[in-house]
């Protein structure tokens, strides 16, 4: 008897589950593709930055900062070759 019922069921849940994918909207724009328009491609847009010389003074200070950095990696490890 309870075989009976589960079978009914599963075979009503089956039915209505294949009613539902039948009406849906969904099953209607998968059978048939509506056109889509062409994309416009547009042109890219380069835009070149360059960019603004420091003053010698201010170089200048960054060779100094830097060289001590390098000075401070050549104490503490003399394994490390180039600093940049």
């Amino acid at each position: 008897m309870w075989k009976r019922i589960v079978l009914w069921f599963v075979l009503g849940l089956l039915a209505v589950s294949a009613l539902a994918c039948s009406f849906s909207g969904l099953a209607r724009q998968l059978s048939t593709p509506e056109p889509v328009e062409p994309r416009v491609e547009q042109t890219p847009v380069v835009i070149v930055l360059t960019p603004t010389p420091l003053p010698p003074d201010i170089t200048a200070q960054a060779d100094v900062e830097e060289q001590l950095v390098i000075n401070v990696y050549a104490q503490v490890s003399p394994a490390v070759v180039c600093v940049t």
